[in-house]
C-alpha cells in the first residue's frame, strides 16, 4: 500500500511526458508557419519577376504573338525571380499577355477561363501572348503551379495556403510610343 501512494506521488518523468503531448502541436504550428511564409515569398518574388520583366514589353524590347518572343518574356521573369522554392522557373511559370484597344476593353482571365479542357492546369497553349503596339494597354499575368512544403499540414492550412494552387501576379500598362508592334490603332 505504501508502495502504491509513492507512484501516485512521483513526478519524475512528467516533463517528458508533456513535451511528448505538446511537441506534435508545436511542431506542426512552426512548420505551417514556415509554409505561410514560403508562400508569400514565392508570391512576391514572382510579382517582382513580372513588374521588372513587363518593363521590355512597356519599352518595345519584346515585341510579338509568338512563341519566341514569350519564351524571351519568361526568361526576363525568371531572370528577375531570386526564390529557389519555385522549382525550373522556365518550364513551371504560364504567362498570359494580352493587348486591347483602350481601358475600357480591359478585361482579365480567370484561372478557370485559362484551363480550356478542364484539367485544373494551365498548358502553354492554352495562354495567349500578345504585346500589341504603340500606346496599347496590356495585362501581363504570370501563374506559377505552387505545392505546400509541408502536404501533411494541407488540410489544416487550406484557408491561408491550399495545397497545390496557382500563385498569379499581374501588372497592367499602356505601351511607350515605340515603333513596331501587331497592334497599331490604340488609344
Amino acid at each position: 500500500m505504501f508502495r502504491r501512494r509513492n507512484i501516485i506521488k512521483n513526478e519524475r518523468g512528467a516533463t517528458a511526458i508533456e513535451f511528448a503531448m505538446v511537441a506534435p502541436l508545436f511542431l506542426a504550428f512552426v512548420l505551417g508557419i514556415v509554409d505561410v511564409g514560403a508562400y508569400f515569398f514565392v508570391a512576391g518574388q514572382l510579382q517582382h519577376g513580372v513588374v521588372q520583366a513587363a518593363r521590355q514589353i512597356r519599352t518595345g524590347d519584346i515585341i510579338g504573338n509568338n512563341g519566341a518572343s514569350r519564351d524571351q518574356f519568361r526568361a526576363a521573369l525568371c531572370d528577375n525571380i531570386k526564390a529557389a522554392l519555385i522549382s525550373d522557373c522556365t518550364s513551371n511559370v504560364r504567362v498570359n499577355v494580352e493587348s486591347f484597344a483602350n481601358y475600357t476593353s480591359v478585361t482579365a482571365p480567370s484561372i478557370d477561363d485559362l484551363d480550356d479542357d478542364g484539367n485544373g492546369t494551365i498548358e502553354e497553349g492554352e495562354t495567349k501572348f500578345d504585346t500589341g503596339g504603340a500606346s496599347c494597354p496590356v495585362v501581363v499575368r504570370a501563374y506559377f503551379n505552387y505545392s505546400t512544403i509541408v502536404p501533411q499540414l494541407q488540410k489544416i492550412l487550406a484557408a491561408a495556403v491550399p495545397g497545390t494552387s496557382y500563385i498569379t501576379a499581374a501588372t497592367t500598362f499602356r505601351n511607350e510610343p515605340f515603333t513596331g508592334g501587331t497592334t497599331t490603332a490604340c488609344q
